[in-house]
């Protein structure tokens, strides 16, 4: 399958800026998410990666080669909507077939590769089946076998599954993974949805207004974001102001020697779960403590919340505990923050 390469790739619509200098690579048989809030550039990438849309400025490279300026049909990228878009009058064998027919391929091959993509949907034996006859879910699948059929090199998908409820939505997910590894595909897929995101992408392309903020593995992006709308994205975050010298870290930059010293001020970003309460005071490396008191606390089942006030901070903290600790209200604790596991943002 193809490598996607995009370089400087810009994109406007009534003179307001869409999509700004993108820059981004997907590697051969790799799954990309496209990750941002609506009008964030997202859908209009991959309409640009299709063809549906011209670029002003910038290229669109696969294994190398421009296709800037080929039309759609030429590219090799299928685009999958969020709305299926299945031909109503059309069997489900048709509608899977019609880019063959239209290639001109054989009636047996077309039919031979129908019952194959029907296997790798889970439905066979619906050929005869018409749209209608078809929940929303199944609908959907066969929109993503018709673009299969014609074996494109880039498969995009434009929130293929966010008009599904919960549970069809995780069987989805695990299909389009397993659709994505059995047949070698280089594949983007764009959502607003970060934990659908997490679960299925090989790396994640967060997008802002337009611009590409990030990109990296699930694991980068949760715990080493670049800045505090990356770090946000992914879900609940403490956040402490400091300096930092060398490799300590100090709050509020209180400390008598800071003035006397070389320092970066640094927005320190920490996961609740990273934290710990205890009512000893270790000390290891990368470890600060802090004396703090619990100012709330709330039973969640596998999990207790904590709200707590440290000191040198000026805003509380929030802590998950797994190991369901019985910290109350107005209990004097000291908290530990792993640095290790902090991440170091330019103010």
């Amino acid at each position: 399958m193809s490598r996607i390469t995009i370089n400087n790739l810009s994109k406007k619509f009534d003179e307001k800026d869409v999509l700004n200098n993108l820059n981004l690579e997907v590697e051969s048989e790799e799954m990309v998410a496209l990750l941002g809030p609506s009008g964030c550039g997202k859908t209009t990438t991959l309409k640009l990666i299709s063809g549906l849309l011209a670029a002003d400025k910038g290229d669109i490279k696969l294994d190398g080669n421009s296709v800037i300026d080929l039309p759609t049909e030429k590219r090799g990228a299928v685009l999958v909507f969020q709305e299926n878009l299945l031909f109503p009058h059309l069997n489900i064998e048709d509608n899977i077939a019609f880019g063959l027919k239209m290639a001109g391929v054989d009636r047996k091959i077309r039919e031979k590769r129908v019952e194959e993509l029907l296997e790798l949907v889970n439905l066979p034996g619906y050929q005869k089946r018409m749209p209608n006859e078809l929940s929303g879910g199944q609908q959907q699948r066969i929109a993503l076998a018709r673009a299969l059929a014609i074996n494109p090199k880039v498969l995009l998908l434009d929130e293929p599954i966010s008009n599904l409820d919960a549970n069809l939505r995780e069987e989805m997910r695990e299909l389009i993974r397993k659709i994505h590894e059995e047949e070698n595909m280089t594949t983007i897929f764009v959502t607003h949805d970060r934990e659908e995101a997490l679960l299925i992408a090989d790396r994640i392309a967060v997008m802002k207004d337009g611009n590409l903020e990030q990109i990296g593995t699930p694991e980068e992006l949760y715990r080493s974001p670049v800045n505090k709308y990356v770090a946000d994205f992914f879900g609940q975050a403490n956040y402490i102001r400091g300096c930092k010298i060398g490799d300590e870290f100090y709050p509020d930059c209180q400390n008598n020697n800071i003035e006397a010293n070389n320092f970066e001020k640094k927005l320190v970003m920490i996961r609740p779960e990273f934290l710990h309460l205890s009512k000893k005071e270790d000390s290891e490396a990368d470890l600060m403590v802090l004396k703090a008191k619990v100012i709330k606390r709330s039973y969640a089942g596998e999990r207790i919340y904590y709200k707590v006030e440290a000191e040198k901070l000026k805003k509380p903290l929030r802590v998950i505990d797994y190991n369901l600790s019985n910290y109350q209200a107005g209990e004097e604790v000291f908290l530990h923050i792993p640095l290790d596991k902090a991440a170091y943002l330019d103010e």
